[in-house]
């Protein structure tokens, strides 16, 4: 059976000394029978990138005579390095004692080769995340200075005007409510991040939704005349005076739902 399953097998004696190996073994290392018997595994196999304190663990676990699986680098005759997992067991007579060991072992490393493609792009993915997130932060940073400053001006502008004329205020008042509206993007731009890192969190205000809806559509009507569309707001019916959930959140709801209106 040993002889024909499809992996690499070696039975060595109570000290680790290979007495025999099937044929898989040479076709996985390269090594014959005559090459390996009476060698150890690890004198036959490990190179200069075998890592050290596996060879300890294994070591350790052959001088309590406990089996053991581990997966290791080691190198074929013609000094090519590959990956292989071993399961290794003892074998014991009818007292007890350790006669020998048998170590099933496989080529691994394809998988290992898999394994640190995905490691590479995962590293590489948290790492465009990360730019993404500074990128974010940086650029709501840039944005909202020059921002603060239009808002800054036109309520200054908004208080101090003596100059008559609804025009000249609504187009104060749009200033207003346009540079708001941008600033609340950034935010939901932030959001965004924060959503993918799972640290969102909805606020619960109390605020007027006569008032939110009132500066959505002041807001919106642009886009609509664009296209030649009225936007007006009629309240139909008993309006609360106010209302209780995250304003941010049910602005983003209603804006998008009016936009795609304008749209299509």
């Amino acid at each position: 059976v040993v002889q024909k399953v499809q992996v690499a097998v070696i039975i060595t004696d109570a000290t680790g000394r290979i007495e025999w190996i099937n044929d898989n073994f040479t076709r996985m290392t390269g090594y014959e029978a005559h090459e390996a018997i009476g060698q150890t595994p690890g004198l036959l196999l490990q190179g200069v990138d075998t890592e050290q304190d596996t060879v300890r663990r294994i070591r350790e676990s052959l001088s309590r005579g406990e089996a053991f699986s581990e997966e290791m680098l080691n190198y074929r005759k013609d000094g090519s390095p590959f990956w292989m997992s071993m399961n290794v067991s003892p074998i014991r007579d009818e007292n007890g004692k350790l006669v020998q060991w048998i170590s099933i072992n496989e080529d691994i490393t394809e998988r290992r080769r898999e394994q640190a493609s995905i490691e590479r792009a995962k590293t590489a993915a948290e790492s465009a995340n990360k730019a993404k997130d500074e990128f974010l932060a940086n650029m709501s940073h840039e944005i909202r200075t020059p921002l603060t400053a239009i808002l800054g001006y036109a309520e200054i502008l908004d208080a101090e005007s003596g100059i008559p004329g609804p025009m000249r205020r609504d187009a104060l008042q749009s200033i207003r409510k346009n540079g708001q509206h941008l600033v609340n993007i950034i935010n939901e731009i932030l959001d965004l991040s924060k959503i993918e890192a799972g640290r969102l969190e909805v606020e619960k205000v109390r605020f007027s939704p006569r008032d939110l809806l009132t500066e959505i559509v002041t807001v919106m009507r642009g886009q609509a005349l664009t296209k030649r569309l009225p936007l007006e707001l009629d309240f139909v019916g008993n309006m609360p005076q106010t209302i209780e959930t995250d304003p941010l959140r049910l602005r983003q709801i209603l804006m998008n739902l009016i936009s795609n209106a304008i749209k299509f």
